[in-house]
């Protein structure tokens, strides 16, 4: 069906209203046209608003997922620094032991492995274990503790490994 072009409307709605004989055909024209105008205008406007609405809610998405890749990523990092933190605290002080002369004697004799040593605060952290319990630990003969140029020393080995299946 082909579309009748809105002169033709205009000039059929004339002749029509000219047909009835009181009312006044140019005058209720014009309010007609002006109320389909008005309509396209506010309808245009309603899909203007609908459009931009959409591509400020895809914005806003993709700010989110930003932040969350960021937080994510600042999560990442800040894990690998606390190990980086806890690896340069434990590598400086087997540093220190390896340049002491006690060290240098128990690794000539085969008394200590290096690998197996633990500083007391880093086994109570990664045990849990309260600062006291050490010493009650020591004193039980669970655990084994080396001093070393007045640092100590937990030594990793098989009481260990018995006190933490007991944990």
């Amino acid at each position: 069906m082909a579309k009748i072009s809105r002169s033709t409307l205009d000039k059929t709605f004339k002749v029509l209203l000219r047909a009835i004989p009181i009312v006044p055909v140019p005058e209720l024209l014009e309010v007609f046209k002006d109320f389909a105008d008005s309509k396209d205008s506010i309808n245009r406007k309603i899909e203007e608003a609908s459009i931009s609405l959409k591509k400020s809610f895809e914005l806003i998405e993709d700010l989110r997922r930003e932040v969350k890749n960021k937080a994510d990523s600042l999560d990442e990092l800040k894990i690998k620094y606390q190990e980086y933190l806890k690896n340069a605290e434990d590598e400086e002080l087997k540093k220190n032991v390896l340049s002491s002369s006690l060290l240098d004697k128990f690794l000539k004799r085969k008394l200590v492995d290096i690998g197996k040593l633990q500083t007391i605060d880093n086994f109570r952290k990664s045990n849990n274990v309260a600062r006291n319990k050490i010493s009650e630990l020591e004193k039980s003969d669970s655990i084994d503790i080396v001093e070393i140029d007045g640092v100590k020393f937990v030594v990793l080995n098989d009481k260990v490994e018995e006190f933490k299946k007991k944990i």
